[in-house]
């Protein structure tokens, strides 16, 4: 509820870095793209339900959307994809955060962004801008939805390919 009330104060205020209370106390303890996207939602439906939810439904399809991508990527078969992207959509709470307009579904949406990124980097070999944008804006915006958790995929492919590195090295060296 307080993202609906922070999206509609930041509209009618035209504040759109620091989301506030009712009381017009700043609010600094959620990050920004929650309020962005509910914000989003009201400008294009209006201020109720519905265009507080629709972003979060939206992010959730695109979410189970990009899931199939990146299954049949890494696994070069649609059936995976398939069977992926149904394990998400039937997690409950991915469910119900999609529906319930809260960060967690776009944070797992910029995971997978970054995730996505990262994939074509390191394991596809396609190191090109839109690669480095995926991997490192997606990180980004898991930041903006839901704090310095969203650096965790960052730190993941790293360590992956220090791994990666050291493995080889010593195989080189034998």
């Amino acid at each position: 509820m307080h993202y609906r009330d922070g999206a509609k104060i930041m509209r009618q205020d035209q504040e759109w870095l620091i989301p506030k209370t009712k009381e017009g106390h700043l609010r600094f303890t959620k990050p920004l793209l929650t309020y962005w996207a509910v914000a989003l939602g009201y400008s294009m439906f209006g201020e109720n339900s519905f265009g507080a939810r629709v972003p979060g439904i939206l992010t959730g399809c695109l979410s189970i959307l990009l899931t199939y991508i990146l299954a049949c990527d890494v696994s070069r078969s649609k059936h995976v994809g398939f069977i992926a992207a149904l394990m998400l959509a039937c997690v409950p709470v991915f469910f119900t955060s999609s529906i319930q307009a809260k960060p967690d579904v776009y944070l797992t949406f910029c995971f997978l962004v970054s995730f996505a990124g990262f994939v074509r980097l390191i394991v596809l070999d396609q190191k090109v801008l839109g690669s480095f944008c995926m991997a490192y804006g997606g990180a980004a915006g898991a930041v903006m939805s839901k704090g310095l958790l969203g650096i965790g995929v960052v730190l993941f492919a790293w360590t992956f390919v220090f791994i990666q590195d050291r493995k080889s090295t010593r195989l080189n060296s034998s």
